[in-house]
C-alpha cells in the first residue's frame, strides 16, 4: 500500500533528460491553466482576480484529490496484491564495502566510489495480506488524502468569504482552526499508521531476524514528522489573526 502524496511523480521517464522535459511540460501546463483562470476573471471584469484564481485552483486540487481517492480505492481491497512502499527488513548488501572493515585503497581515495551502504526498506508487492494490516495501511493513505485536500478546502472558503465582502467572518477563522487540528492529527497519524502497517506486513511475509539472509527488522520503529506541527501552527495563527480581524470589523461597524 503506497502512501498517497500530492506529488507529480515522473516514474515512467527513461532518463533524466526526459524527466526534466516532462517536468518543464508540466510547469507550462500549470502556468497555462493559471493564465486561463486570470483571463476569465479579467474578462468578467472581476475586482477580485487573485481570489477568483485561488478559488479555481482550489477546486481543481479538490477534484484531483477525489480522482486520487478513486484510484486508490481498488488498490486497497479490490486487488489481490498490495503495494507496501517502505517494508522494513534486514538484508546484506550484495558486495563487500570498505565500511564493513576494509580500509579505502589509496588508489581510489580521489575517485568517486561507493564506500558504505545498507538496505533497510524495500518496495514490495504482497499477496493475501491480512485484513488488519490492509486496513491500517489503507487508513494511512486515507489520512494522507485528507492532509492533501484540506488546505484547498480552507483556501476555497477564505476566497469565497472574501469575494462576498466578509473576509473576517467567523466561518473563516473557524475553518482555519479546524484545518490546524486536521493537519496536525492526520499528518502525524498517516506517517505513524504507515509505519505500523508496514511493520505488520513485514512480520507476515518475512522470517524473523537470524532465520535467513533477508528477514524482518525485528523491531518496530515509528517516525513522527515535524511538518504537521509547523503547518498546524501557521493555520492556528492565521485563525487567531482572522478572529481578531473579525472583532475589529465589528467594532468599526459599531462606530459607523
Amino acid at each position: 500500500m503506497t502512501s498517497y502524496t500530492p506529488n507529480l511523480e515522473l516514474a515512467l521517464a527513461p532518463n533524466l533528460e526526459f524527466a526534466l522535459a516532462l517536468l518543464a511540460a508540466s510547469a507550462v501546463a500549470i502556468g497555462g491553466l493559471i493564465a486561463l483562470f486570470v483571463w476569465r476573471a479579467r474578462r468578467r471584469n472581476s475586482k477580485t482576480v487573485l481570489m477568483d484564481v485561488a478559488a479555481r485552483i482550489s477546486i481543481v486540487w479538490i477534484a484531483l484529490t477525489a480522482v486520487g481517492l478513486l484510484v486508490l480505492l481498488p488498490s486497497w481491497f479490490l486487488q489481490p496484491n498490495v503495494m507496501v512502499a517502505h517494508l522494513p527488513l534486514i538484508t546484506a548488501w550484495p558486495s563487500d564495502l570498505p565500511c564493513l572493515g576494509e580500509p579505502v585503497p589509496a588508489s581510489s581515495a580521489t575517485a568517486t566510489s561507493l564506500y558504505c551502504a545498507s538496505v533497510n526498506t524495500a518496495t514490495a508487492s504482497i499477496t493475501n495480506l491480512s485484513t488488519a494490516a490492509t486496513v491500517v495501511l489503507a487508513s494511512a493513505d486515507l489520512l494522507a488524502l485528507v492532509v492533501a485536500v484540506f488546505p484547498a478546502i480552507v483556501v476555497l472558503i477564505i476566497c469565497n468569504q472574501a469575494r462576498e465582502g466578509t473576509p473576517f467572518s467567523a466561518l473563516t477563522s473557524r475553518w482555519l482552526f479546524i484545518g490546524a487540528g486536521v493537519i496536525l492529527i492526520a499528518g502525524i497519524g498517516s506517517t505513524v499508521l504507515n509505519d505500523i502497517g508496514s511493520t505488520m506486513a513485514a512480520a507476515e511475509v518475512l522470517p524473523q531476524p537470524g532465520a535467513g539472509t533477508t528477514t524482518a527488522a525485528g523491531i518496530a520503529t515509528f517516525s513522527i514528522p515535524y511538518w504537521p506541527l509547523g503547518a498546524a501552527g501557521i493555520a492556528a495563527l492565521m485563525g487567531t489573526i482572522f478572529r481578531h480581524g473579525a472583532q475589529l470589523q465589528r467594532d468599526t461597524d459599531g462606530l459607523v
